[in-house]
């Protein structure tokens, strides 16, 4: 289903809309008898109905508390410009929050910003529709201010809650395929996980319909404030938490999409045993450190608030209900200026992935101004998620992004001895995995002018989580790891041959891979632009390594057993650089062009990416070093030579 062919206006809805909105039913056209003076509202980058990005030139109303009473203004169109303050000549003069700039818990609220909700119009009038009193305005804002767990919480990475049942069903409705609700249980699946991992106005029309449903359950009340040292247990829906004096020392606070579900009681912080989560975020702090923390109770919601003279908390969720101590972690990340943009962390098991997609940027499409260094993204495959298109299509393909996969496998008969980072400046930092088999891998990007490159290596075990530290982009900001008492090593991460220079003046992501005793070579082909990006060499003994980009699960694969050689040249007429894959076994061939250099496997395969440049090179112990290798805007074509002469593609 394309998301121009879904209408919302054309839905009929369970709750018909009034004939005449009227008495106090908010409505997009405000009398001009209702219209005071202008208003300071705060402008947010997200809708507070259905919590997607709000875009330049959507339609959008604010609904806010004013004097006690509840004001909807719009519906007028986002603004395009960066400008702090927005004012057009209608009722109401924007003050737009930057993407980054997130309060730390405790700190105060800018008296002067009206609290409000931003909302897109169409979500406004679907929730509007969806509910059966007169009190749309403030359920409304409340629901949608309740979102944050807090006043001046970010806005974090969740996906919202659903079911498998519900959403088919609304799939069939808005498709007009009642068939789809007659589906195997396995199919059912499979259309539920490709809607619920990539942004579409159905997941829109089910985040707003649920928040409306939750909000006309619960009659409204008066807020009601306590103590969190004194909550034993609450979940949404309920009302205030009863009073109780002595209760376990630990406190474990649940957020989902539509703000704080659980509050709970734990006698000890809980053991790291369990499975991220992708739809819950967890914080876990003993009740000493919680002491000035009230929990406001109000229409089945909860929120926090900061009260008394203690200092502002940094409460950083975690998407595990069992977080480290993050004192016990080990990376220096903790202490620089970029861990003051952490808004969430993330975490990875390293023995229950087959591999990681590094997606390395040097631009960030989401603040203003944009960040000194280049940023990176993440993704873990899994057997619940062996591809990296959910979080492509998630947190970059919306922004056009443009940059460089960088894919480091992890397989099942290789092991990871050591893990680090290594630090060029305080925006930039590359990782570093040392593994039995296949060696030391390095993921960033390389500069020339950082000479004082200062590394931090740990030794790699069973129990060894990734721990990455988001920002409120998605993107890594600081990376470090659960420490587990073991020595750490001394041998420091180098390039297996003498790198001379970097051949991008912004820096380059270079990888290498041997090619001695290889069993097996994969090439990943972009389908779409009709090239092939990347390698992935299999070894005799198990290990694997990854050359230019391999986006796993997301280009077409192509595999082959036994290769021979490599003959990387240019095919005149073309400035391109190309390859040749030798499987047929012959070491003597011939070329119909000029301009191929061929090569046994041997040596090393070495390889530059910058964002749809790549240059190639096999480097042998007789090199003087790597500099690069095709060109400065090389660009490299796989195909393979089985006796027959395939068109070149590029690379």
């Amino acid at each position: 289903m394309d998301e121009e062919d879904f209408n919302i206006d054309d839905w009929e809805f369970a709750v018909p809309l009034p004939a005449s909105p009227g008495g106090t039913v908010p409505s997009i056209s405000i009398p001009p008898e209702l219209r005071p003076g202008a208003c300071v509202v705060s402008l947010e980058k997200w809708c507070r109905a259905c919590g997607e990005p709000m875009n330049s030139g959507e339609s959008f109303v604010s609904v806010f508390l004013d004097g006690g009473d509840v004001r909807v203004v719009g519906s007028q169109e986002y603004p395009a410009g960066e400008d702090e303050d927005e004012d057009d000549g209608s009722d109401m003069r924007a003050v737009r929050r930057p993407f980054f700039n997130w309060d730390p818990f405790g700190t105060r609220v800018k008296p002067n910003h009206l609290e409000s909700a931003t909302l897109h119009t169409e979500c406004f009038n679907l929730f509007r529709r969806n509910c059966p009193d007169d009190q749309v305005a403030p359920r409304l804002l409340l629901a949608g201010r309740w979102r944050s767990p807090w006043e001046g919480a970010p806005k974090f990475i969740l996906t919202v809650k659903s079911d498998v049942t519900s959403l088919i069903r609304l799939a069939a409705i808005a498709c007009n395929l009642p068939q789809l609700e007659l589906m195997p249980m396995e199919l059912k699946r499979l259309v539920f996980e490709e809607l619920i991992t990539q942004p579409c106005a159905l997941t829109r029309y089910y985040s707003v319909v649920s928040l409306a449903t939750d909000s006309c359950r619960q009659s409204l009340d008066e807020h009601f404030t306590m103590p969190i040292a004194k909550v034993a247990h609450w979940e949404r829906g309920q009302g205030p938490a009863s009073e109780e004096e002595v209760l376990p020392p630990v406190i474990r606070i649940i957020i989902d999409s539509q703000g704080i579900s659980r509050i709970e009681r734990l006698a000890k912080r809980p053991e790291a045993l369990s499975q991220p989560s992708d739809t819950e975020l967890y914080i876990v702090e003993s009740q000493e450190t919680l002491k000035h923390v009230q929990v406001q109770f109000q229409s089945g919601l909860a929120r926090l608030r900061h009260w008394g003279d203690g200092k502002a908390l940094s409460l950083l969720p975690w998407d595990t209900p069992s977080p480290p101590v993050v004192e016990h972690l080990l990376s220096p990340t903790a202490g620089r200026p970029s861990h003051a943009r952490v808004m969430q962390f993330a975490t990875i098991d390293g023995s229950k992935i087959s591999g990681v997609t590094f997606f390395l940027t040097w631009a960030n499409h989401y603040a203003s101004p944009r960040p000194a260094g280049p940023q990176f993204f993440m993704h873990a495959h899994t057997p619940k998620e062996p591809s990296a298109r959910s979080t492509f299509d998630k947190l970059l393909y919306p922004q056009d992004w443009a940059g460089v996969w960088n894919y480091v496998p992890f397989p099942h008969n290789d092991r990871l001895i050591c893990f680090g980072i290594e630090h060029e400046s305080d925006t930039n930092l590359k990782v570093l995995f040392r593994f039995e088999k296949a060696g030391d891998v390095m993921v960033g990007i390389q500069y020339d002018r950082y000479p004082n490159r200062t590394q931090t290596v740990w030794a790699a075990s069973s129990k060894l989580q990734l721990i990455c530290g988001l920002s409120e982009s998605g993107s890594v900001i600081t990376l470090d790891a659960e420490a587990d008492g073991s020595t750490r090593p001394d041998r420091p991460f180098r390039l297996p041959f003498r790198q001379t220079v970097v051949p991008y003046s912004h820096g380059g992501c270079l990888s290498w891979a041997p090619l001695e005793h290889v069993a097996r070579l994969r090439l990943f082909t972009d389908e779409d632009a009709g090239i092939c990006r990347g390698l992935l060499l299999e070894y005799e003994d198990g290990g694997q390594r990854a050359v230019g980009e391999c986006r796993v699960g997301f280009d077409v694969e192509r595999a082959y057993e036994r290769p021979v050689g490599l003959c990387i040249g240019r095919k005149s007429g073309f400035p391109r650089w190309s390859i040749r894959v030798r499987v047929d076994g012959q070491a003597e061939h011939m070329h119909s062009e000029r301009n191929w250099q061929c090569y046994p496997m041997r040596g090393t395969l070495v390889s530059w990416q910058k964002r749809g440049f790549s240059t190639l090179k096999v480097v042998v112990d007789d090199d003087d070093g790597v500099a690069g290798g095709g060109g400065g805007g090389a660009v490299a074509a796989v195909a393979a030579d089985d006796g027959v002469d395939d068109d070149d593609m590029p690379f």
